[in-house]
């Protein structure tokens, strides 16, 4: 039976221990969910810090931190969805739990196993009646009563696990404890970063990176330095990794990204914060980047290029900036348009050198900026095209300041003008001077030119133009009948108008001796060139030859040369007045000042040839040792060549001083002869030097030379040396004795001169009579006259002397001291000296005078013989000449004759032996050779052709010998030649004697003629004054004087004509003489009778034109001479005795000259007839206007061959032009 109070309490216990059973069991889905929730959470905590940390190395970026994040939150929701989810239905069921207690200890200790989960397990069946009377209630009660002894606390799980999900929370939790407690915001970051990687939290940076370049443009053409300024770091100096990330955007369109990395510049700078922020200091990193190399084929000008670029750190970066590519603004072209002055314009087209027109003016960084040289007064217009736009101020005074910033070089210039636009400016001025225009061209972006554009303008002044005399180039002593080429030259920078060549003479005051010569007259006009042709514009001469026997000069007088120069401009402008040169002086001396010149330049040639000879004299010492050794054969060939060398300046000296004595027609035929001679001299030892030196220069190389060839060499040219200095020797000799006489001369006639004058003022009174001055001048004039008569004695002692020392040396210079010498012996002119000395102190002045006279005519004739001495020379050279052709013509018969036999022999006909006769001819060939050699060095070359002659036969004699009848024959034809040549070298030799005989002739005349001029010019001005008027008996005395004079002066020149047969087989210069004669009879006459009528005025001025007329007929040019000597050859002329080819003495051209000046006198005298007619003229001026004529005519026929040759071409003569007299 049941009981129900007990079953409800039995059930109400059983209850309770499931009850039990079931918190257990939710304790333990409790403890399992932590366990497995902790892990997790402690899992989720340590990869967030180690993520954290790992960020906080590496600073990773955010879309790798999302990455992770999500990653990280997927394996999360994973591991909880695995692990922890099925800890949440942990739910086994109350026996599996009371099966779980009674494994437990406790539950063993407390007697449950094997009870509990029985009891739990019959639980659903507590209420059933058979269960209830299974179990009784102490049964449940026991059940009760073990598990109550249970602990309150039972695991059903390991709660080791749980303890250690605990321990790693515990050890997650003390690191984030320590970062919040002692880096919150570091764990705030890493939180932030770890959980919210999208959000911008950055961790605390190691590194600090400042943009330090921050450019808003930079030319494309310079490397543009990209700077970085590190303000933190944690690396040592310099060692921090800083790069630039950049790329190019063209019009807005990106280019890749690139990467380079800065390089440390070991120094710190500072940097603004952009906005205006604080300066910060920093390390400075920089790199270059080389926009050129990544805008290939790109143009900044057209298209707008910018580079982008930011710095980054390993932690840190700089904001992307942008900085624009720009070309620098340049001057791309220039053009210069020169339009010269109005003046100018016409001459410039053929001056290259001046400036004109367009010119490419080029970018101003080359040759082409240079404008010019441009004339001044030229506009210049200078057109710049820029190659971007670059900005100009506004008009006004920012303008004006913007151009004179800019044109500063311009200023100075005339009329500057200018038209700025953005890309062209144009810049125009008139040129007054150089000046440099520099342009340093800014942008909008402030950068600049890389360079300055330089134009630079030349400008040339036209300055005055330049005047000199160029020709003579110094200023010289000249004779006063010297005939001097003068030329006078003009330059200008642009164009000459005109030159004029001008003299002018001057004269030494009269009683001021010593004072500088006066100009007399106005400046005479010789030569006027006007400047037409543009080619040669710049540079003009004026020429003319100035003759000074026709200014009637004497020694002390002065002719001055000027040469006048305008330009166009000034003639133009009137800018400035003509130009005058310095003045060209040519100041006249005597015959013996300028031989005394002359001789004195001669003997430094002299020592110099002495000098040499010794150097020669050395060398062919040391000849020897170039035998056998090369190298001391090429060194004295060097040697050699430098004496060689040092011989032209010898000659150049020579040759100088004989255009200066054919200048100044001095006629000193020694002086002429000597120069002569010494030219040749010099010539051939510059020859054979020459040949000296090629020769040892062939040993030196190894050639096999004899050694002959050098030593005849050497020997010839030491012989010439010798001979130079030998000859100037002989010469100085000469010219000394010559000088003492010369002084002695004029010295006697000024002391003559000095007497007179004393004796007018003693005449007729007796030495005591006389005041003490004026015995004491008579007694100094007598010492004087002794002394000349002492030096009169010696110098001819000197000349006995030294005749006898030249005998063998010059004996036609011995000859002629020794006639000199002789004459003076005879004329006792030292006795004469000394007897005029006694009756100067003796007060017999008049008896002095004469025996001063006679002793100075006689020291006159003593110079005449020796000047006689190259007359006599010659004379003996044409004798010596005469006998060497008539040798050498029998010579070439004998060689000729030879020959014939010789071809007889070569044809086979029997001859007798061929070999004896050229033996014969041989010896007499070198028998003329050695006569010619010893007898006169003029012959020299006679004797070496005669000489070859000589070897050329000695080789036919020795073929004669083989018998070799061909190469006999072909060195006898040689001889044959050479022998040929000899003769006409004796030809030749024997018209230059001729020729110089002439001259000589020539210059004797010359020297009368000119005497006679002079003394007719004086006796014109002393007959001046007593001329148509009423003479008084004093001025018919000194009529008469002056017509005995007169009529002396025209016995004198019939002396000469008669003396000079050529004189009279001259028709034209016998007319002259005969007019002449006639003149000075009719003047002399009416004179003689006391009186002065017109017609003695006119009779002497007809004999003093005619005289000059007969004086430069005969100062003839050499060239001319020459011409005309060719002519008359070449046509066949008449021919002359002695090889002078028909120019003897009076040449045809003398001739027609005398004949064109005496035309010229016809002329004027019709003139003047024409403007005072007198009729007692008329006939007389007819007559000779009829006589020139039929004279005229002859010498047309004379001058004209009657047969011409074939083929010869004849000189056409001067015919002068015969004017008509109208009286």
């Amino acid at each position: 039976m049941s009981d129900p109070a007990g079953q409800q309490h039995a059930e109400a216990d059983l209850k309770r221990v499931v009850a039990a059973l079931t918190r257990l069991r939710g304790a333990a889905r409790a403890q399992l969910f932590v366990q497995r929730l902790g892990l997790l959470v402690a899992m989720a905590f340590a990869v967030a810090l180690g993520g954290g940390g790992v960020d906080w190395l590496l600073r990773l970026p955010g879309w790798l931190r999302g990455g992770l994040l999500l990653i990280g939150g997927v394996i999360l929701v994973y591991a909880f969805w695995r692990h922890v989810r099925p800890s949440l239905r942990f739910a086994p069921s109350v026996t599996e739990v009371a099966l779980r207690v009674e494994s437990l200890p406790e539950a063993r200790e407390a007697g449950l196993a094997g009870r509990l989960a029985s009891a739990i397990e019959l639980a659903p069946h507590a209420s059933d009646a058979d269960l209830t009377s299974r179990f009784s209630r102490a049964a449940v009660e026991d059940l009760q009563e073990r598990f109550a002894r249970l602990p309150r606390r039972l695991d059903l799980l390991n709660s080791q696990q749980l303890r250690r999900t605990l321990g790693a929370l515990l050890v997650i939790a003390v690191p984030v404890v320590a970062l919040a407690l002692f880096a919150p915001t570091l764990l705030r970051i890493g939180t932030a970063r770890v959980l919210t990687p999208w959000s911008d939290v950055s961790w605390p940076k190691r590194t600090g990176v400042v943009d330090a370049s921050r450019l808003l443009a930079h030319p494309v053409d310079t490397a543009l330095p990209l700077r970085a300024a590190v303000t933190r770091t944690n690396q040592a100096p310099g060692q921090t990794d800083v790069s630039v990330h950049f790329r190019l955007v063209i019009d807005g369109k990106e280019t890749p990204l690139q990467r380079a990395r800065l390089s440390p510049q070991r120094r710190r700078i500072s940097v603004s914060q952009p906005g205006g922020g604080e300066v910060v200091e920093g390390e400075l990193y920089e790199r270059l980047i080389e926009p050129s190399a990544f805008l290939a084929g790109l143009n900044p000008a057209s298209s707008r290029i910018e580079l982008e670029y930011r710095f980054a750190t390993s932690d840190d970066a700089t904001p992307s900036w942008r900085t624009v590519l720009v070309e620098r603004p340049s001057i791309v072209g220039a053009m210069a348009t020169i339009d010269p002055p109005g003046y100018a314009a016409a001459v410039l087209g053929s001056r290259p050198d001046i400036a004109r027109g367009r010119k490419d003016a080029g970018t101003g960084r080359d040759e082409r900026g240079v404008i010019g040289p441009v004339l001044a007064g030229s506009r210049v217009r200078l057109d710049l095209e820029l190659n971007k736009p670059v900005p100009l101020p506004p008009e006004g005074e920012a303008r004006a300041a913007f151009i004179a910033a800019h044109m500063a070089g311009l200023t100075g210039q005339i009329g500057l003008t200018t038209q700025l636009e953005a890309t062209r400016w144009r810049v125009e001025f008139v040129a007054a001077l150089s000046a440099r225009l520099t342009l340093q061209l800014r942008d909008e972006f402030a950068i600049e030119s890389a360079e300055a554009a330089l134009f630079r303008i030349d400008v040339a002044e036209d300055r005055p133009p330049t005047a000199a005399i160029v020709q003579p180039a110094s200023d010289e002593s000249v004779l006063a009948t010297a005939i001097i080429p003068a030329s006078g030259e003009g330059r200008d920078d642009v164009a000459l108008a005109w030159i004029e060549l001008r003299s002018q003479i001057a004269t030494p005051p009269q009683g001021s001796i010593g004072a500088a010569p006066e100009a007399k007259d106005a400046p005479a006009l010789l030569a006027r060139i006007e400047v037409t042709d543009a080619e040669s514009a710049s540079q003009a001469r004026a020429q003319a030859t100035l003759d000074l026997g026709a200014l009637v000069l004497s020694p002390g007088d002065e002719v001055w040369l000027t040469a006048l120069a305008a330009d166009l401009l000034g003639e133009a402008e009137k800018a400035h007045g003509p130009t005058l040169s310095t003045v060209r002086r040519l100041r006249v001396i005597s015959d013996s000042e300028l031989v005394e010149q002359l001789r004195a330049e001669l003997s430094g040639v002299r020592e110099a040839a002495k000098r040499l000879e010794r150097d020669q004299a050395a060398l062919s010492d040391d000849r020897a040792k170039a035998v056998d050794n090369a190298q001391a054969a090429l060194d004295q060939a060097r040697r050699q060549a430098a004496l060689t060398e040092r011989i032209a300046p010898m000659d150049a000296v020579v040759q100088r001083l004989e255009e200066r004595v054919a200048r100044n027609q001095l006629a000193d035929r020694a002086l002429s002869g000597l120069l002569e001679d010494a030219r040749g001299a010099v010539a051939d030892a510059a020859k054979a030097s020459q040949r000296a030196s090629e020769a040892l220069a062939r040993m030196g190389t190894g050639e096999k030379a004899p050694e002959e060839s050098a030593q005849k060499a050497q020997a010839q040219t030491q012989d010439a040396l010798t001979q130079l200095a030998t000859m100037l020797d002989r010469g100085q000799d000469s010219w000394g004795v010559r000088r003492a006489l010369e002084r002695l001369i004029a010295e006697q006639r000024q002391l003559a001169s000095q007497t007179s004058a004393a004796g007018g003022q003693t005449r007729g009174q007796q030495p005591s009579q006389l005041t003490p001055q004026q015995r004491d001048d008579l007694s100094r004039l007598s010492t004087r006259q002794q002394d000349l008569a002492q030096r009169a004695a010696a110098v001819t002692e000197a000349l006995e002397q030294r005749a006898e020392q030249l005998k063998q040396a010059d004996a036609g210079q011995a000859q002629a001291m020794e006639a000199a010498a002789k004459r003076a012996r005879e004329n006792r002119v030292a006795d004469t000296q000394q007897d005029a000395a006694r009756q100067i102190e003796q007060n017999q002045t008049e008896r002095a005078s004469q025996l001063q006279e006679e002793a100075a005519q006689s020291l006159e004739q003593m110079m005449s013989e020796l000047d006689r001495s190259e007359q006599r020379r010659d004379e003996a050279l044409r004798r010596l000449l005469a006998d060497l052709k008539e040798s050498i013509g029998r010579l070439i018969r004998e060689q000729e004759s030879e020959l014939a036999r010789l071809g007889e022999a070569i044809d086979g006909k029997a001859t007798p032996p061929l070999d004896r006769p050229m033996i014969a001819l041989h010896q007499n060939t070198l028998g003329v050779a050695g006569k010619a050699r010893e007898e006169s060095r003029e012959a020299a070359r006679i004797a070496e052709l005669l000489d070859s002659a000589g070897v050329s036969q000695a080789a036919a004699i020795v073929s004669l010998r083989l018998p070799d009848l061909p190469e006999a024959d072909a060195s006898e034809r040689q001889s044959l030649q050479r022998l040929r040549e000899s003769l006409d070298e004796a030809q030749r030799l024997d018209d230059d004697a001729a020729d110089r005989d002439a001259q000589r002739k020539r210059a004797e005349l010359l020297k009368a003629y000119q005497e006679a001029l002079e003394l007719q010019a004086a006796i014109i001005g002393e007959t001046a004054p007593l001329l148509e008027r009423e003479l008084s008996r004093k001025d018919r005395a000194d009529a008469r004087a002056l017509g005995d004079r007169q009529d002396d002066l025209r016995a004198r020149m019939t002396r000469l004509r008669e003396q000079t047969s050529e004189l009279s087989e001259s028709g034209l210069f016998d007319f002259a003489h005969t007019r002449l004669d006639h003149a000075a009879a009719r003047a002399a006459g009416v004179l003689r009778e006391g009186r002065a009528a017109a017609s003695v005025g006119r009779d002497q001025q007809t004999v003093a034109r005619l005289l000059r007329s007969l004086l430069e007929a005969l100062r003839q040019d050499q060239q001319q001479k020459d011409q005309f000597r060719d002519a008359e050859e070449g046509g066949g002329g008449e021919g002359g005795g002695g090889g002078q080819s028909g120019n003897g003495l009076i040449p045809p051209l003398a001739e027609l000259k005398l004949l064109r000046m005496m035309q010229e006198e016809a002329v004027v005298r019709t003139r003047d007839l024409g403007e005072r007619p007198d009729a007692s003229q008329i006939d007389e001026i007819a007559n000779l206007q009829r006589e020139l004529s039929r004279r005229g005519d002859e010498l047309m026929q004379r001058m004209t061959p009657s047969a011409p040759r074939p083929g010869s071409e004849e000189p056409e003569a001067e015919e002068p032009q015969m004017e008509e007299p109208t009286p």
